[in-house]
C-alpha cells in the first residue's frame, strides 16, 4: 500500500491546482489504416520557406493535399530546358512562358507545373492567381503516375491543352478539349487524348500555325 504524497509534494500540488482529465478521444479510434489531412492554400503557403520549398523540398498542392516532389535528375532537367527554349520561340511576347514556377488555381490547389504558358506576364505579387494558362507541361520521368493523376486537375481549371512528356518511353501525350464528366475526379476530363512518338509533330493549339517536333522536347 502506498503511502499518500506528503505535504507539498509536486502531485499534491498539481492534484490541488486542477482535478484530473480525461484524454480527448484519438482520431485513430474505429480506424486501421493512415488518416489523410486536407490543407487550405493558405495553411499550405504557412509551411513553404521563403524558396518555396517545405524544408527545402518542393512541395506541390492538389486539391488539398501536400505531395514533396522528388530530386530532378539530369534528363528531365535537360528536357524542361529544351521545351522552355522551343516554346519561347513560338510563344513570343506578350506571352509569358514560366518554367518550374507554382500556379494557384484556387483555395486548394497550386501545382508547380514544369511549364506555364500564359496569355500575358502574371502579375508580381507572390502567388497571386494570374490568368488560365493557354498551356502547361509536364516532364516525367520518376513522376509519370503523378503527372497523369493531374490529368483532372488542369481540366477543372480550363486549361485547354496540357502536355505530358514521358522521358522514359519518350513520346508526348496531348490532352485536350476539358468536358464536364460526373464520373470522372472533380467532374471534369479530357475529352481528347493523343500520344506522339518522337518523331512526330505537335502544334500547340494557342499558335497553331506553327510545330515543333517531339524530339525537339527530349534529351539526346
Amino acid at each position: 500500500m502506498h503511502a499518500p504524497p506528503a505535504p507539498g509534494d509536486p502531485k499534491t500540488a498539481l492534484s490541488s491546482i486542477a482535478p484530473p482529465r480525461s484524454a480527448p478521444p484519438s482520431p485513430w479510434m474505429g480506424r486501421s489504416g493512415p488518416i489523410r489531412h486536407r490543407f487550405s492554400f493558405d495553411e499550405f503557403e504557412a509551411l513553404l520557406d521563403p524558396d518555396g520549398r517545405i524544408a527545402g523540398v518542393p512541395a506541390e498542392l492538389i486539391d488539398g493535399e501536400i505531395y514533396e516532389l522528388p530530386p530532378m535528375k539530369n534528363p528531365r532537367q535537360i528536357a524542361i530546358t529544351r521545351s522552355t527554349r522551343r516554346l519561347m520561340e513560338i510563344f513570343a511576347e506578350p506571352y509569358f512562358v514560366s518554367p518550374q514556377c507554382m500556379h494557384r488555381f484556387d483555395e486548394r490547389s497550386a501545382p508547380l507545373p514544369d511549364l506555364v504558358v500564359l496569355p500575358r506576364e502574371p502579375p508580381a505579387e507572390a502567388y497571386l492567381k494570374p490568368d488560365t494558362p493557354l498551356l502547361i507541361v509536364e516532364v516525367s520521368d520518376t513522376t509519370l503516375r503523378h503527372d497523369r493523376r493531374k490529368v483532372w486537375l488542369y481540366a477543372s481549371q480550363g486549361v485547354p491543352e496540357y502536355w505530358l512528356l514521358d522521358l522514359n518511353n519518350r513520346r508526348l501525350e496531348v490532352y485536350r478539349e476539358p468536358i464536364e464528366d460526373p464520373d470522372a475526379r472533380l467532374g471534369w476530363r479530357y475529352a481528347s487524348r493523343q500520344i506522339l512518338d518522337a518523331p512526330s509533330h505537335v502544334s500547340p493549339l494557342a499558335e497553331d500555325q506553327t510545330s515543333l517536333a517531339v524530339s525537339d522536347l527530349l534529351p539526346s
